[in-house]
């Protein structure tokens, strides 16, 4: 979502009311396209992402780049000590004007000008001297309409400058305005068009709003429009006029889907469509729509940042899988060449001693059958014996050698998926953090390529965050880090990772039940047992956990292996969250559903 202009100038009141007369400490860029603005009590942050364009009081702020951009570090330079002596919107578009006024060595105030212009992917921040002179700016551009260089004047991004706004609404000349407005424009001009293109600050969601609160459609054309219908119109935009002067905060809007919005006014039209809203000050609405939208953004950037890499490694070691298999196809006859030499020497006395044969013809006692066994001609039937009894000692010793390694690299495959599967489960970047720990410290099964992507600072995390994670992770850690789910007062621990999953094991008592997907990478279940009867409706519910948390997620009636786990054991040498286990017994069951009841 894009923050418009009617929900921005709700917000100026609330960044008056925080920054005047606060002084600058310090300017940053944590990431691209995000700016940090610390004053002395409170922090600005303003995000410049073309999906993401807003500005907000944050209650804390992200650490600071050790090599901040150029652009930053000149805006440090005039910015700092620097005090905000005021914040203005112009023309109720998403333009905000953030006025400084600085004292030098000598003691000479300088005033400063920062225009935040919040337009999605033409978003930008410009940095002006008191005169408009631009000093830098973000993002530089060239355009007929305006050049937004240093040393250039600037200009704001107005849709026209004949645009109406609502700062300076007449009702008794409202009508007037609306009609020479429209002239503008064509007669088959929809409504709806109209509304977005001749008023300032309208976005899509606030013409909707206007045009539905009028009674009119919104794809009337200007052309269908009577008198009467712009008297109505007249008479909504001055209400809505008079709304956005009250100070009672801003609506945010959300859906059992998830989705948030942030308005002005009181949306019918959202009303209408099964959205409930709550009143908000308007950085508390940013913040849960911007900030935690963007946390889960950039989870699923990173999340597809290391399923990239785990895939990769899972494509070259399936290619090695089939290379060995072709490899090892090929060595499954050392049996028969060892049985070739042997039933040659037996039949030494049948043919002439230093005769040479092509082949020879020969009773199998296996079989009972005849067999024809090939011969080079140039040797005597005892090299051709010895020649048959080397290649067999030669491809079995390659067969155990492919037959161990074959193993290894199937073992490999299983654990690289079990990751691949943790990876897709997480559902924050504490969990995700977890696993890249794993994947940083178990990189000895992967690939030189990957080894080299992680050495590197795992997901921004430095050397000595890891090492302490890494401790955590794989130290005795209370059951609440694991995914908690309870039925009918039993509980189930479901693991987030092989480290968790190792641990699991390692945690629970005799008499808990272990719960795992028949062959399938996945996570470990743990149902605690409190010593009495297990019922069947609880016994199920974990075995659903288990297919949830697993490869076969989105499979049906999926078998789930259970067993005491006392019968659950972890040989030396496995890699994290592998084991073996007996005494087990399986049962199929459909995943469960998290949207029927969400975990504790």
């Amino acid at each position: 979502m894009q923050i418009d202009g009617l929900t921005l100038s709700k917000v100026i009141p609330e960044l008056r009311g925080y920054l005047i007369n606060q002084r600058v400490n310090k300017v940053f860029m944590p990431s691209e396209s995000r700016f940090y603005f610390s004053f002395f009590k409170d922090t600005l942050l303003v995000s410049l992402l073309n999906d993401a364009s807003y500005l907000q009081i944050v209650p804390s702020k992200e650490d600071s780049p050790f090599f901040p951009p150029a652009f930053v570090m000149l805006l440090r330079k005039y910015l700092k000590g620097a005090v905000c002596t005021d914040i203005s919107q112009i023309r109720y578009d998403r333009i905000v004007r953030f006025d400084f006024l600085n004292h030098f060595e000598e003691n000479r105030p300088k005033a400063f000008t920062v225009f935040i212009e919040l337009m999605g992917r033409s978003s930008n921040l410009i940095f002006c001297d008191s005169d408009r002179n631009i000093i830098d700016v973000y993002r530089r551009k060239a355009a007929s309409e305006r050049s937004l260089f240093p040393q250039n004047q600037y200009v704001p991004f107005l849709k026209s400058p004949a645009a109406l706004t609502l700062a300076d609404w007449d009702i008794l000349k409202g009508k007037e305005s609306l009609e020479g407005e429209m002239r503008l424009f064509p007669a088959e001009t929809s409504l709806l068009a109209f509304l977005e293109k001749g008023f300032e600050g309208f976005g899509h969601l606030a013409a909707t709003e206007i045009c539905y609160r009028a009674g009119l459609r919104s794809e009337r054309t200007l052309s269908s429009l009577c008198p009467t219908d712009i008297e109505d119109l007249n008479l909504v935009l001055a209400s809505l006029r008079e709304e956005l002067t009250q100070d009672d905060g801003v609506f945010l809007w959300e859906t059992e889907e998830a989705l948030s919005l942030v308005s002005a006014t009181f949306m019918h039209t959202l009303d209408q469509k099964g959205f409930r809203y709550t009143i908000q000050k308007p950085s508390d609405a940013l913040q849960e729509v911007f900030f935690t939208s963007r946390k889960k953004r950039d989870l699923q950037v990173s999340k597809l940042r290391y399923q990239k890499l785990i895939d990769k490694e899972i494509k070259k070691v399936e290619s090695n899988l089939f290379s060995m298999q072709s490899d090892l196809s090929e060595t499954v006859n050392h049996s028969s060449f060892q049985q070739y030499g042997k039933l040659i020497l037996a039949n030494l006395y049948r043919f002439e001693g230093e005769k040479k044969y092509d082949s020879i013809e020969v009773e199998d006692w296996e079989t009972g059958g005849r067999i024809l066994i090939p011969l080079d001609s140039k040797l005597s039937l005892s090299a051709n014996a010895q020649i048959y009894f080397k290649k067999s000692t030669r491809l079995k010793r390659r067969n155990d050698i492919l037959g161990d390694r074959l193993r290894k690299y199937q073992a490999l495959l299983y654990y690289l998926q079990q990751i691949q599967q943790s990876l897709y489960d997480a559902e924050d970047q504490e969990a995700l953090n977890d696993i890249v720990i794993e994947i940083d410290r178990e990189n000895r099964f992967v690939g030189e390529d990957a080894q080299k992507e992680l050495t590197k600072k795992s997901h921004g995390l430095a050397k000595s965050q890891r090492k302490k994670k890494t401790a955590m992770a794989t130290r005795h850690t209370g059951p609440s880090e694991y995914r908690v789910f309870e039925k009918s007062g039993f509980r189930c621990l479901v693991g987030k990772n092989n480290y968790q999953n190792d641990r699991l094991i390692k945690d629970a008592k005799d008499g808990d039940l272990w719960f795992h997907v028949q062959g399938i990478p996945g996570a470990h279940v743990i149902l605690k047992n409190k010593n009495q009867p297990v019922p069947e409706e609880v016994f199920l519910f974990a075995a659903q956990l288990a297919a949830r948390y697993s490869k076969a997620y989105q499979s049906a009636r999926v078998p789930v292996d259970y067993t005491d786990v006392k019968d659950v054991k972890k040989p030396k040498g496995f890699r994290p969250g592998m084991v073996t286990y007996r005494n087990h017994k399986t049962v199929f069951v459909d995943p469960y559903d998290e949207n029927e009841k969400a975990p504790l």
